[in-house]
């Protein structure tokens, strides 16, 4: 595997991102590894829980109405203001580019909710094969459901726009993991 990855980093790279010396392969949809090529290394960044919406789910999450804790309000994602924050906040930030996660802001769906002073308090982005991830909560702004309800607006907007909602979840996220799996909008 690591000769093939060699040979595409070497041949195919420079004619698809010039003057590009990283690339991230996510390739969750035939192994569950995340993995990193960078100086000819790979890193692997762990194992994923796949979940996903049925129609009876996808259904029930249209309906949803949202509310918030006082304090708080539902914001757009400022791609330029906002992403530079939000890929240092992000644990696998360090394998991505920093642009590439200002474009996923700029043009796909994203969820997020600020404090009333504006500050970014929980948001969730997609994927560029259009997976809910990226999926943060402040630690400070955390036990309030905040996290749960960035999820649903993301969830709503995939739903609205057409697309079944699905995420990956780190199995390290045991948290994140044991309200998927209680949730009534989950199926894993």
């Amino acid at each position: 595997v690591q000769s093939l990855l060699r040979t595409i980093f070497h041949r195919i790279l420079p004619q698809v991102a010039p003057g590009c010396a990283r690339v991230f392969l996510d390739a969750d949809t035939t192994m569950p590894a995340m993995v990193a090529i960078s100086d000819f290394q790979i890193v692997y960044t762990g194992d994923f829980r796949r979940f996903y919406m049925n129609d009876e789910q996808m259904e029930a999450v249209s309906q949803v109405t949202v509310t918030l804790p006082e304090g708080y309000y539902i914001s757009e994602v400022n791609g330029d203001g906002d992403y530079e924050e939000i890929h240092g906040a992000w644990p696998y930030g360090a394998n991505m580019d920093p642009q590439l996660t200002r474009q996923h802001l700029m043009h796909l769906p994203s969820s997020c909710i600020r404090t009333d002073d504006g500050s970014l308090a929980s948001w969730e982005l997609s994927h560029h094969f259009m997976k809910m991830s990226h999926h943060f909560t402040y630690p400070s702004h955390r036990g309030q459901q905040l996290g749960v309800i960035s999820e649903l607006l993301i969830a709503k907007r995939y739903i609205e726009l057409g697309y079944r909602p699905f995420k990956g979840v780190s199995d390290s996220n045991e948290g994140v993991i044991r309200g998927s799996r209680k949730s009534p909008y989950w199926t894993e």
